[in-house]
């Protein structure tokens, strides 16, 4: 019997584990969610297409020195 408890011991215990790592995905989850919330993302219209393109760095648009405006990369390979 002693065989039996231990396994019923380690079946709790990786049941515990599955349970506490599903309770922190869904707290992730929830932080990432009101983080998009609270810092959302930096946005652009491309003139072209009309899509608002996420600023994620400085090569998300390519961007014109004669008028400041910009099209985003999609646009970019059409051209």
């Amino acid at each position: 019997d002693e065989t039996s408890k231990a396994n019923h011991i380690k079946d709790l215990a990786q049941k515990e584990e599955e349970y506490e790592l599903t309770l922190e995905a869904q707290r992730r989850s929830s932080v990432v969610c009101r983080h998009a919330e609270l810092y959302p993302p930096i946005t652009e219209e491309c003139p072209i297409c009309l899509e608002e393109i996420p600023i994620t760095s400085s090569t998300s648009m390519i961007n014109f020195g004669c008028c400041g405006k910009g099209i985003c990369k999609k646009m970019r390979r059409c051209l």
